[in-house]
């Protein structure tokens, strides 16, 4: 390996680690949590007056455990289209009144898709047909599935409550979801989401988040290893293809 080489990997190294301290392309859920607690704080929100969570992307329900435990009195409505996954999510919390399961996905209109994954219940299963053979995986399985839109969803079964927290982690759908939420963000307090690789799959681009929660009146925080971090203007150096998370805050 010659010193021009030995240079570039350095330079590498520094350039990731200086992105993940800035939380791009940097993930944890305990620190998602904390990071919606404390913005809860700034709103003068109690963790015990927190009362309605609408999660998308429950997967294995790691993250509907850490909020379940934290958020004490909320309950919580987990989005998760993967027959695999539900019955772990429902196994898992059968002794938790709180916690509600629908095995359904979310999307901009209500309809039948296809979820696509490289095993079953897999963290990658999308409904895009992502391409990922640079990394040597394919989504080679398909499973039907129901979507359901937020905004059905909020005026048939949440009688158009307040919602204090919104997470979604649906691998690349997060922007057709909001989509399909647009009354229900009105009536939402704090928006957490990911966005990452496969928003290259679904061709949007933080800018159209950014962009879509400023223009109604939300602020936007980065989860990283210190903390929410306000972005507080667009930079196209937030056009960060690996898992980063975000909260919107509405602004009032």
């Amino acid at each position: 390996m010659n010193s021009t080489s030995i240079v570039f990997r350095v330079l590498r190294w520094i350039e990731g680690n200086a992105a993940r301290l800035q939380g791009k392309g940097w993930t944890s859920l305990r620190h998602e949590v904390q990071a919606a607690d404390r913005l809860f704080n700034l709103l003068g929100v109690n963790a015990s007056d927190v009362s309605v969570i609408v999660e998308g992307g429950g997967n294995r329900g790691d993250y509907t455990a850490r909020v379940v435990e934290r958020f004490v009195n909320a309950e919580v409505h987990v989005f998760e289209p993967s027959k695999a996954n539900v019955a772990k999510l429902r196994a898992r919390f059968d002794d938790q009144s709180r916690v509600h399961v629908v095995p359904k996905g979310l999307g901009e209109e209500q309809a039948t898709a296809t979820l696509h994954a490289d095993a079953q219940g897999s963290s990658l299963g999308s409904l895009l047909p992502r391409k990922l053979d640079h990394v040597g995986i394919e989504l080679g399985m398909r499973e039907s599935v129901e979507l359901e839109t937020l905004d059905a969803y909020w005026d048939d079964v949440l009688d158009r409550r307040d919602i204090d927290l919104l997470k979604l982690d649906i691998e690349g759908l997060e922007y057709a979801a909001l989509s399909g939420g647009r009354e229900m963000l009105e009536a939402t307090t704090l928006v957490q989401f990911e966005f990452g690789g496969a928003n290259i799959d679904s061709r949007h681009y933080f800018r159209d988040f950014h962009e879509y929660f400023t223009s109604r009146g939300f602020v936007l925080f980065r989860v990283t290893p210190f903390g929410p971090s306000r972005v507080s203007r667009y930079s196209e150096r937030d056009e960060y293809f690996t898992a980063t998370n975000y909260i919107a805050v509405r602004a009032s």
